[in-house]
């Protein structure tokens, strides 16, 4: 009964463990399966996002130089420039 007992024991911690280990490793699969599918989601949402109206520049040079710049910095160069 001893040498039964120790080996139900020791039979139990194993099988314990082994399930333990194997539940886990199936837990973080499925985990890792739903983050690689989220990050998925967030990226063919990025990608299929329409750019605002405002984001458009002009075609020429000018116009893009000062849709660039600060408005303070505009209006402090009109203030120096007036004629």
């Amino acid at each position: 009964e001893v040498i039964g007992a120790l080996w139900h024991e020791k039979l139990n911690s194993v099988v314990s463990l082994m399930f333990d280990r194997t539940a886990g490793a199936a837990f973080g699969a499925v985990v890792g399966v739903l983050e690689v599918a989220v990050c998925c989601v967030v990226g063919l949402a990025v990608g299929d996002s329409t750019p605002a109206g405002s984001n458009a520049l002009p075609g020429d040079r000018g116009s893009v130089s000062a849709a660039s710049r600060p408005v303070a910095y505009q209006r402090a160069r009109r203030l120096v420039a007036r004629p």
